[in-house]
């Protein structure tokens, strides 16, 4: 039987990947995670709307990705299964949505946004793995389960 301690771990697994995920940008390369660290701190990467180019959809990429992440350890602090299938699941959303603007130019051709598609695999399929493992766990809850047997 799947347990919710299996599924968290599926998640870290997942956030790992998530950072691990190349960013190619000027004359460099670079991790996510090292992005979001440069973006918070030294704002050196400003959020740009409309995005012309892969480097002016990094701030804004670095930030879905941040808030997904925050949001996905956050839902790791419940122990009811619905209330963390649910925030794990937007959380993991939120992180697409920074993955999609870090690789939506990939079909042009540009090469920085390529890199980061193929870096990117395993995170996709860590978050494949972790849905397939979250939908085979139990819905009842402990807490549900006692009250009924009362």
């Amino acid at each position: 039987m799947i347990t919710l301690a299996v599924v968290r771990k599926y998640l870290g697994i997942l956030l790992v990947c998530n950072l691990a995920i190349i960013i190619a940008a000027g004359h460099g390369i670079s991790f996510l995670a090292m992005i979001e660290c440069v973006m918070l701190w030294m704002n050196s990467y400003p959020i740009n709307l409309p995005i012309n180019s892969y480097e002016d959809g990094l701030g804004l990429a670095a930030l879905f990705s941040l808030i997904g992440q925050v949001v996905a350890l956050a839902s790791m602090l419940f122990n009811r299964v619905k209330i963390f299938a649910g925030i794990s699941l937007i959380g993991v959303g939120v992180i697409y949505i920074g993955f999609f603007l870090l690789t939506y130019d990939s079909i042009t051709g540009n090469i920085p946004a390529i890199v980061s598609l193929v870096t990117g695999i395993p995170f996709m399929l860590a978050s494949v793995k972790f849905v397939k493992h979250l939908m085979k766990m139990p819905v009842m809850d402990r807490d549900e389960e006692s009250c009924r047997r009362k």
